[in-house]
């Protein structure tokens, strides 16, 4: 029975999808589709591999910092008093 009632409705969607090859098919769908998603996401990772990677060495410079004004001020209160 499944056949009865989808008899009316698939080719209608088929006919709009040849349709749509014949006139409205430019390659548009290459960009806006699987492989434009890809490489706009391989381009944005590459930018942002590149800020965390500056993020980090700033994070770690900025630790080496705390810690020898740490020690600094460690010394400096031994040979205060």
């Amino acid at each position: 029975m499944p056949g009865i009632r989808t008899r009316g409705v698939i080719p209608p969607f088929l006919r709009g999808g040849e349709v749509y090859n014949h006139v409205g098919d430019f390659g548009w769908s290459e960009h806006l589709g699987a492989q434009g998603i890809y490489s706009s996401l391989a381009g944005s990772s590459v930018v942002i591999q590149f800020v965390q990677n500056n993020l980090l060495r700033f994070y770690l410079f900025t630790l080496v910092v705390w810690l020898l004004l740490l020690v600094a001020l460690y010394f400096h209160s031994l040979f205060r008093a």
